[in-house]
């Protein structure tokens, strides 16, 4: 007979882990790679798989490329592009052949069509039977994820003006022959609900998504429900450096973990940092890295070369890079005499003028506001539009301005670097850098906004003297620019010193300072014995008068001022961008101000006084009014006051003792100078006594606004202080004596007085 040798518990349990390893292995041999290893794996083996292109490759036909007869109708008669860019020609063949991809080119290079084509190809149906006529209507084959909303509403009106024309009806309708297609787009706003009843409603086979709404949708447990992303076959991440610039690393991490691994994954960059490369070994599976380059550069290559470094940023040849060296107090007069040579004078008729369009960058949100003012009031009746665009506008602001500004035949747009990247305005002509970014990259992508498509454009950037290194570290950057001299502009023959500078008095603060401070509070120092010349140009003076003229134009320069020094400070080239050294008084100046604004950086800038024209003398006391000397009675109760605090804050009670004690002394104060009102009211106290006790003086209560009727008449009388409290008592905003609580505790111990 027979005989186990193993019990039947033990066979059972070798049985059910024989069984967990048959289920597993198939598992574990689709696991991705390890992260760590993909990142320590040598470049070699992206090596092969890098297409180095030249952006000059021209005459490829959309038919070449295997795009279909409705998209080459769509390409060539409604957009106007007979052959594709070289981004396009090398990018199209890999994405309809379901490669991943890391496509890098320069702005304005038809990066936006390279991944649309491909993605609308794919729903188009190859045969009459083929299963993409029968798709769901809910039923998500792609997403392309775009950093901004502005560059998300543009790329959905591109895609929905392509689907219409291939549709051959109206949206969200399917066509005769029994296409249809449907397009969504979801960047924020409003709330996500809405988002999921429109995809409920209409239905989306493409969806464009900001990041944070995109993961919203995904992870909301309704909508992660409904949301059809099993079938998903393409994944685009357009702008992925600036996605990754602005903190969008843990949505993306996220999106790659809720989306199907057996996907399609195209990046488009038009530079190459090291997070986008980090990027690309984690979240895609063996990319084509497509590199679209320039021909030989002189600036930045040898003469053995026959391209920029790979790493470098890629400049269109059309485009035609200037600068000109300006103090900040001559930048206005050059830009409006830069405009009038572009538009032509003043004089000529509406259709004599050159029609162009102009976008003027310039550092903070408030410089947008007062060069907008600036430009209307200097530009009224020349037929120019002039508009402005900055984050802290609403989205729906936003879009409006972009729309106008598109339709206009001349237009301005002063904007921030809100409108850096990704926006793609036709027929932009110029673009000039008013001021410097913070960041040098945005100045590659700034003037990417012109000569876009294989079209010429011109870019024009403004530098103080003390940033001329700039133009050397851009150059090292692929960015070759060209001085030119602007006719017009008033010459300046004063040279800046120390004490101009937004640091020049470092010296004195760290070992004079205390003692120049102590002088200044006993009368001993003068407060402007700095005085600088008086800058006398038409511009600057017609920008003083309109600020006596509107004061809120006024407050709009002193706030650009105060924002534009204070991001200064935060330039990433500070080694260039030195706030050290930057010139207040030409910047004050510049904005056309009057006096040096009230700025915890100017502290040590008191002493200097701007130099104006005389005719502004009589203006200059109500632009500026000096403080309000504090009477000796106020300063007297004042001393008493801060007595009894310093010997509550000396002692050594708890936290919420003390607390309590300075409530009280609050309180107390408030008690006494009721009780004397009290009896001023009754008679028992003069004039002079009640100014003894209670610590007010005929300029404090003058001052005070507490005045009657006719205290404020054109003619003075010595102030009543009996009118000025019964007045004070009687008004809506004050507390009448009657009300206060020490009258209040005194009626009622007098009630209970006469109850007993």
């Amino acid at each position: 007979m027979f005989t186990p040798q193993y019990t039947f518990e033990e066979i059972s349990l070798i049985c059910v882990h024989f069984s967990v390893v048959l289920f597993a292995l198939p598992f574990t041999c689709i696991q991705p790679r390890d992260i760590k290893t993909m990142l320590e794996e040598p470049t070699t083996r992206d090596q092969h798989r890098t297409m180095v292109l030249d952006s000059d490759v021209t005459n490829v036909s959309w038919r070449d490329l295997g795009v279909s007869s409705a998209s080459c109708h769509f390409l060539e008669n409604e957009l106007g592009f007979s052959t594709a860019t070289a981004v396009q020609a090398s990018t199209i063949p890999l994405l309809l052949a379901r490669k991943d991809a890391v496509v890098q080119a320069m702005t304005g290079s038809g990066k936006t069509l390279a991944y649309l084509i491909p993605i609308i190809e794919a729903l188009l149906p190859k045969e009459a039977t083929s299963e993409s006529m029968k798709l769901s209507i809910h039923t998500i084959k792609a997403i392309t994820v775009v950093p901004t909303r502005e560059l998300g509403k543009q790329v959905h009106t591109i895609l929905q003006q392509y689907v219409n024309s291939i549709l051959g009806g109206s949206p969200q309708k399917p066509s005769r022959s029994g296409i249809d297609i449907r397009t969504m787009r979801v960047l924020g706003g409003y709330e996500t609900v809405k988002d999921l009843e429109r995809y409920q409603q209409k239905g989306c086979h493409v969806l464009i998504a900001t990041p944070g709404r995109l993961v919203e949708l995904l992870s909301f447990t309704q909508a992660s429900t409904v949301l059809r992303v099993a079938h998903l076959d393409t994944l685009i991440l357009d702008e992925a450096d600036q996605l990754l610039s602005m903190g969008f690393g843990p949505q993306l991490d996220a999106i790659f973990s809720r989306l199907p691994r057996q996907r399609q994954t195209a990046l488009f960059s038009a530079t190459q940092t090291r997070e986008v490369t980090d990027l690309t070994r984690c979240g895609f599976r063996q990319p084509v890295m497509v590199n679209v380059q320039q021909q030989f550069h002189p600036a930045c290559a040898d003469q053995t070369s026959t391209a920029v470094p790979t790493d470098l940023p890629q400049i269109p040849a059309q485009l035609d890079n200037t600068f000109c060296t300006l103090r900040y107090d001559q930048r206005f007069d050059a830009l409006l005499a830069y405009l009038r040579g572009v538009f032509g004078p003043s004089g000529k008729e509406k259709s004599q003028m050159v029609r162009s369009k102009i976008l003027i960058y310039v550092l903070t949100c408030a410089s947008v506001d007062w060069l907008f003012t600036a430009l209307n009031s200097f530009l009224a009746g020349q037929s120019i539009d002039v508009y402005s665009l900055h984050g802290k506008q609403k989205s729906s602001s936003r879009s409006r301005t972009i729309q106008s500004f598109v339709e206009c035949e001349r237009g301005i747009l002063t904007l921030t670097d809100v409108g850096a990247r990704g926006l793609d305005i036709p027929l932009v002509d110029i673009v000039i850098q008013f001021d410097a970014p913070k960041n040098p990259l945005s100045f590659i992508h700034r003037i990417g906004r012109t000569a876009r498509m294989g079209k010429r454009g011109v870019s024009l950037t403004f530098f103080d003297p003390t940033e001329i290194d700039a133009v050397e570290y851009f150059r090292q950057q692929n960015v070759d620019l060209r001085e030119i001299l602007i006719k017009g502009v008033p010459e300046r023959v004063d040279e800046p010193v120390d004490e101009r500078r937004l640091l020049g008095s470092a010296v004195l603060k760290k070992g004079d300072w205390s003692r120049l401070k102590a002088e200044k509070g006993k009368g001993k120092m003068q407060t402007s014995c700095v005085s600088t010349p008086v800058v006398e140009n038409l511009c600057i003076t017609k920008m003083r008068e309109l600020y006596i003229e509107r004061p809120e134009f006024l407050k709009s320069a002193t706030k650009a001022f105060v924002c534009f020094i204070k991001g200064y400070k935060q330039h990433i080239l500070r080694y260039i961008f030195r706030a050290s050294v930057l010139d207040v008084v030409d910047l004050c100046n510049g904005f056309g101000l009057f006096f040096l604004p009230n700025l915890s950086e100017l502290r040590h800038m008191e002493r200097i006084n701007i130099g104006v024209p005389e005719k502004f003398h009589k203006h200059l006391p109500a632009l500026h009014p000096e403080k309000k000397v504090k009477t000796e009675e106020i300063d007297r109760k004042r001393s008493v006051k801060n007595k009894m605090m310093e010997q509550v804050k000396k002692s050594d009670l708890g936290k919420g003792e003390k607390k309590r004690l300075f409530l009280q002394v609050h309180v107390d104060e408030v008690y006494k100078d009721a009780a004397a009102l009290k009896k001023l009211r009754k008679g028992r106290l003069d004039d002079t006594s009640f100014l003894e006790a209670t610590g007010f003086g005929n300029e404090s209560l003058s001052s005070s606004g507490r005045q009657t009727s006719a205290s404020k008449g054109k003619e003075k009388r010595p102030t009543d202080h009996r009118e000025v409290f019964v007045s004070a008592s009687s008004s809506e905003n004050e507390m009448d004596i009657d009300t206060a609580p020490h009258s209040f505790t005194q009626r009622a111990r007098k009630r209970r007085k006469k109850r007993r």
